[in-house]
């Protein structure tokens, strides 16, 4: 569970499967979660272990009333991206061309 540090505005909830690594040898398969993605883009909140009982409940407590929401079918699941940001001097003055 990750909770937001300031007052922002929940503006997209994922609702399905996540997969993360926890180390270089575990996965982590989340079956029934929320991922919450706040105004500026940022993970807001995940939370696991969803039942058709709670899953309103935690929504409204993110108050997630204006937020698109997207539910992942069964095939379908997120996983973080995997970008390469780092940068080697060389490449310094071709940097944003």
């Amino acid at each position: 569970l990750y909770l937001r540090m300031t007052s922002t505005t929940i503006s997209l909830v994922f609702h399905g499967t996540l997969i993360h690594s926890l180390s270089l040898t575990k996965l982590e398969i989340i079956q029934s979660a929320l991922l919450g993605i706040d105004e500026f883009g940022k993970i807001a909140f995940v939370e696991k272990n969803l039942t058709d009982q709670n899953t309103n409940s935690i929504l409204n407590k993110w108050e997630t009333a204006g937020a698109k929401i997207v539910r992942l079918s069964k095939r379908q699941f997120l996983i973080p991206g995997f970008v390469d940001t780092h940068t080697h001097a060389p490449q310094y003055p071709n940097a944003g061309t």
